[in-house]
């Protein structure tokens, strides 16, 4: 048979972290017996409640019962004393409710809020921060230190030539000679092209040739190699090819021996992606 006592139960005291709770402090504004909410800083991780039967009863001959709304799917029992401990608190809104064993409802009832720690999403972002500005600053750094040695390089070959003069016939019949061999013969599609092939080839020395390409024409092997295939490039797409064939593939039939140095060389020399060429040629590429 259900009981029907209407026994009152009054909370008399609330402990913190094992410290009572003074009246009038922040935590405990009225007295403990008319708290209806306790709210939690994410640092404080036990609460523990005393209370008394009005009817002055003997705890020791009571059974009580209490359940952690939120926490408790079950009652859980409290046999001989007035009082309950409840530790390692999570962070949510909790109900408290107390009662005599047996009653149908609960007596007394108080609502725990513990709020959430934000400290871990605090340095989460710290971390993130760090890292993105890391690896800004490393990017900007493999950035300058290239531009450094492209400097230092283009500055090198001048002072490497100052002291080497050339007639003006001479090096016109080098630029002639050049020119006319990278049109005619294409040796620029062979991916292991190599200066000194090209100097045997028209038939002047390898240093000879390497100085009208940084004093008369304002560049270096790679690049003015590069330069044609870039152009056969832009070509062969231009032609459909580049529907059947990769990227890579087709930049592979153009000289150069690997996708990275096509994409490094074809941003340095245009200024563009070979994918911001394409958009921008409206040329649609269905194998990138």
């Amino acid at each position: 048979m259900k009981s029907t006592s209407n026994n009152q139960i009054a909370i008399t005291s609330i402990y913190i972290d094992g410290k009572l709770e003074e009246v009038g402090s922040k935590m405990l504004p009225v007295s403990s017996e008319y708290m209806k909410v306790i709210k939690l800083s994410p640092s404080q991780n036990s609460i523990g409640i005393h209370f008394s039967d009005r009817l002055y009863t003997i705890p020791q001959s009571e059974i009580y019962e209490y359940k952690l709304e939120g926490l408790d799917d079950k009652w859980q029992r409290i046999i001989g004393r007035n009082d309950l401990y409840i530790s390692n608190l999570p962070s949510g809104s909790y109900k408290l409710l107390l009662r005599k064993a047996g009653s149908e409802e609960p007596i007394q009832s108080i609502s725990i809020i513990k709020t959430k720690s934000y400290t871990i999403y605090v340095w989460l972002f710290i971390i993130a921060i760090l890292i993105v500005a890391s690896v800004l600053t490393f990017r900007m750094n493999i950035l300058k230190t290239k531009r450094l040695k492209e400097k230092f390089i283009q500055s090198s070959s001048k002072v490497k030539y100052q002291s080497i003069k050339m007639e003006e016939n001479e090096i016109s019949q080098i630029k002639e000679a050049l020119l006319k061999y990278f049109e005619e013969e294409q040796p620029y599609l062979n991916s292991d092209l190599k200066l000194e092939d090209v100097a045997n080839a028209i038939h002047h020395s390898k240093t000879r040739v390497s100085q009208v390409l940084n004093q008369y024409l304002q560049s270096n092997f790679a690049d003015f190699t590069n330069t044609y295939r870039i152009q056969v490039f832009k070509e062969k797409a231009e032609e459909g090819l580049i529907q059947q064939y990769t990227l890579s593939a087709l930049s592979k039939e153009c000289g150069f021996s690997s996708r990275s140095s096509f994409f490094h060389s074809f941003k340095k020399i245009t200024g563009q992606t070979p994918l911001e060429y394409l958009k921008e040629a409206g040329i649609k590429i269905d194998k990138p």
